[in-house]
């Protein structure tokens, strides 16, 4: 997809998701599930269950509330759609701590697993407490103290489908104050488009959310709606260390507002990474004044475990401290050595992309059988879902329109490391194809492009021509074995 046509589409899908917000909320709005003035600040303090409206996380929060694009555990309560890249088998085991104003605290579970249909299944747990607050009796006399909380229990099944993830939550929500309570139920929706444009250094994700869509909430006599939020943001891969994004957002009780903010990777040593992070919000700016829209935090990744701390100042009222401890297992378990987008630092590694480059055509074997067998390669490679593969015919129209070929770089194993570094892969796999007697030897290696290192290296002979294909599945079964 070329630039043009890429900013086209983001257009169309940003005036599709207006056009069906106008009508999504006009019908809501004569159900009964928006306040009056909605999307304005003369709803301010008409919604119930407000501790849904920012998501919990330190990443976030020190990205001024933003990071609907961002992809990461974490994105399990605000944007479902940010869990889809999970493969098979890898998970993750996430709590987080937020103090907030006075003596009130926030906190959160999850627990996420990829699954072999694609899909990956998450449940997240969120707890709200306001703290001990004074009772009086109708002399104003002191005679104690009550709390209230709000609680809610998620279930998330997202999936990545190349050129979109999708991602939803269904959430049970449980609010108690003093000695009333009150249930409902939620559902959050997300999207997020990803740039595929491999080649490009300056790439840009979009997606769109409708959070916190659901029933209104009765605490006594009265019902109050819930804070349902529309959200698009987008995500300017600004350099290979450095992101930065933008995000609209229309609160139901509040007008229509605007964040930025900006995630820049410090240090990245092996699998060692630190993170820098800074925004600000314009909501928070209404409120708190030009100082109080600012947050500020930072993230340590050691292999498979990460720490975040957020930084949040309140203005008068205070300032609020959120911490988050994110613990992967599965594939984001494996030491690597190789540099990691930094959208993808904060979960289990996602597909490697892999370019498979034409193998060597030995004595008696013609260059078109060698290409031939390259592309059964490439098929069997693809079936196991274990790599984002760059397509051979890719490979060719990205090396011809750099002019590689009169000078000699062409789509071969000579030169598989320049190759490979030209068209964004993280491995590469070479070999050879060489006769004996009447059978055929095929060998494979797969190549780290950074530091050069063989990661696998396999063959396998099939016996005549007619059995290539079943020679190639199981050298790929021997490639791809853990």
């Amino acid at each position: 997809m070329n630039p043009i046509s890429l900013f086209t589409f983001k257009s169309q899908l940003f005036a599709i998701f207006y056009f069906l917000s106008f009508f999504f909320t006009a019908s809501l709005a004569k159900a009964g599930f928006l306040p009056e003035n909605a999307f304005s600040d003369d709803a301010v303090g008409t919604t119930t269950a407000n501790f849904l409206k920012n998501p919990p996380g330190a990443r976030f929060e020190a990205l001024a509330k933003g990071g609907l694009v961002l992809s990461g555990a974490d994105a399990i309560f605000y944007n479902p759609a940010g869990i889809a890249y999970f493969p098979y088998g890898a998970g993750n085991f996430s709590l987080s701590y937020e103090t907030m104003i006075e003596s009130g605290y926030r906190s959160n579970m999850s627990y996420l697993k990829g699954l072999d249909s694609g899909w990956v299944r998450g449940f997240g747990f969120l707890f709200y407490s306001a703290g001990e607050m004074d009772e009086f009796n109708a002399k104003g006399d002191l005679t104690g103290s009550f709390s209230s909380y709000d609680a809610a229990i998620q279930t998330t099944y997202a999936k990545d489908f190349e050129k979109l993830k999708f991602g939803i939550n269904l959430k049970f929500l449980h609010s108690k104050i003093y000695t009333e309570s009150a249930r409902s139920m939620a559902m959050d929706i997300g999207f997020i488009m990803p740039d595929d444009r491999s080649l490009s250094n300056k790439r840009t994700d979009v997606a769109i959310a409708v959070r916190n869509l659901g029933f209104p909430m009765k605490i006594g006599s009265i019902s109050h709606p819930l804070p349902l939020e529309l959200a698009g943001g987008i995500l300017w891969h600004y350099a290979s260390n450095f992101n930065v994004l933008f995000e609209g957002k229309l609160p139901v009780d509040h007008k229509p507002y605007l964040l930025f903010a900006g995630e820049y990777e410090v240090i990245s040593f092996a699998s060692s990474k630190l993170f820098l992070r800074a925004g600000y919000n314009f909501k928070n700016q209404d409120e708190l004044g030009f100082m109080g829209g600012f947050s500020s935090g930072f993230g340590i990744q050691i292999k498979n475990i990460v720490l975040d701390y957020a930084f949040v100042p309140y203005g008068d009222l205070g300032d609020t401290h959120k911490i988050t401890f994110s613990y992967g297992f599965g594939a984001q378990g494996r030491k690597t050595n190789y540099k990691e987008n930094i959208r993808k630092a904060y979960a289990p590694l996602e597909k490697k992309v892999l370019a498979v480059l034409t193998l060597k055509n030995g004595e008696n074997i013609s260059k078109i059988r060698s290409f031939m067998i390259s592309n059964i390669l490439e098929a069997e490679i693809i079936k196991t879902k274990k790599y984002t593969i760059i397509q051979r015919t890719d490979m060719a129209l990205v090396l011809s329109e750099q002019k590689l070929n009169a000078i000699g770089l062409t789509d071969s194993a000579d030169n598989y490391l320049e190759i490979g570094k030209l068209i964004a892969a993280d491995r590469v796999l070479i070999g050879g194809m060489f006769k004996k007697k009447k059978s055929y030897i095929i060998t494979a290696k797969i190549v780290d492009v950074k530091t050069g290192e063989v990661l696998k290296s396999e063959s396998e002979t099939a016996i005549d021509q007619y059995n290539f294909r079943v020679a190639c599945k199981l050298l790929v079964q021997k490639l791809i074995k853990e």
